[in-house]
């Protein structure tokens, strides 16, 4: 059968000219890998690029414009990137970011900390308020507003607009299959949500009672959405529920509904609740912290020194900062994470890490380090 070519077969080219073809595809494909580096993710700087050159790119209202150190514990560029916690036991962190192109409401992000390759988890006409990473289950709860809110006037509570405590829902997210499930279907606000470390005691949320100036701490397993009762106090907002498993302990906000001035509670299980602190207002981001026993800072017969880190404003107008508190020594430090308004605060589950995020203006970034005591003077309470 006579064959069929394309072409007349003629003589084979020179080797050297094989060779450039190759080189040339080479380089194309090294063009190629370099574009989709620099698109497929946001990092917080480029490759080989100093501080004097990422400088030119940062708006002045960014905390990076002026601190060269700062700007290499960035993990998000410029722009409103808020709310950032850890994925437990994993190399992830969960955000909210609302100046993307695509979107203007606070959407839910997923970033890995080493790639900074990030996936965008939400695409609902709300703001996502709060995120809550579990450290077994594989989801994330965050409370948001959505149109089924507004469209349902059931689920606004009076005076609702522009409150302090807006209308939210909590709900659920498989980040591997995206699945998302409504958690809370209550008037009012749903909130605050924090996965608390001991066993069996699942997610614990704040919720406000409607028609009422107060807010209740409510608690739900991790498998099913119904809630009970854990605390509530008339007259007082309560919230930032936290606990520490190896020591039993529990920690709490409670607010004056009025003053807005903030405590903190801590008690053991099955203990009698204590203040810890007064004179602060508008506490957030509560976390309980135990000293390793291998650092010697305490021994077998001695239970592990317990502290407190938080962010919270010294004036109710003031802007928000974030403390260590010694809870043996009762005394707080400041902690020194940049110039600006601490949004958000967490601390990873080994308790080696830190992640906050600081605002400045119209600009807010996340920013992540290793954790470390302060080291100016711990303030008497």
């Amino acid at each position: 059968m006579e064959s069929l070519h394309l072409a007349p077969q003629g003589p084979r080219k020179p080797p050297r000219q094989s060779v450039m073809s190759f080189r040339d595809l080479l380089q194309g494909v090294l063009i190629v890998l370099t574009i989709l580096a620099t698109t497929s993710c946001q990092t917080s700087s480029k490759k080989g690029e100093t501080w004097k050159e990422a400088q030119a790119g940062q708006p002045k209202t960014s905390p990076l414009h002026t601190d060269p150190e700062l700007w290499r514990k960035a993990v998000t560029q410029a722009g409103q990137n808020e709310a950032a916690v850890f994925a437990p036991g994993e190399r992830k962190i969960y955000f909210t970011s609302r100046d993307r192109l695509s979107h203007k409401q606070r959407q839910l992000y997923v970033m890995d900390i080493d790639t900074r390759n990030e996936r965008r988890l939400t695409f609902q006409d709300g703001d996502v308020l709060e995120i809550a990473a579990t450290p077994d289950e594989g989801s994330v709860f965050y409370t948001s507003t959505t149109d089924e809110i507004k469209e349902r006037p059931a689920l606004l509570y009076p005076n609702a607009q522009g409150s302090a405590w807006p209308a939210t829902e909590v709900y659920r997210i498989r980040p591997d299959d995206e699945l998302h499930e409504r958690w809370t279907e209550s008037a009012g606000f749903d909130g605050f949500p924090r996965i608390a470390q001991e066993p069996g005691r699942g997610l614990a949320i704040t919720i406000s009672r409607q028609a009422e100036s107060r807010l209740i701490l409510m608690r739900s397993s991790l498998k099913s959405p119904g809630f009970e009762l854990v605390l509530d106090r008339p007259g007082t907002y309560l919230h930032s529920f936290t606990s520490l498993d190896r020591r039993a302990w529990r920690a709490w906000v409670e607010e004056n509904n009025k003053s807005r001035a903030s405590k903190i509670v801590i008690a053991r299980r099955g203990g009698k609740a204590q203040d810890v602190v007064t004179n602060f207002f508008e506490i957030r981001d509560l976390h309980l912290w135990a000293a390793k026993e291998e650092r010697g800072l305490s021994s077998a017969k001695t239970e592990p020194e317990t502290h407190l880190l938080f962010t919270a404003k010294m004036k109710l107008d003031g802007p928000r900062q974030a403390f260590w508190l010694d809870t043996t020594k009762n005394c707080a430090s400041a902690m020194d994470l940049g110039p600006g308004e601490i949004t958000s605060l967490d601390i990873s589950s080994d308790q080696l890490q830190v992640l906050w995020t600081l605002s400045q203006g119209s600009n807010a970034q996340v920013f992540l380090d290793t954790l470390n005591r302060p080291t100016g003077i711990c303030q008497p309470l």
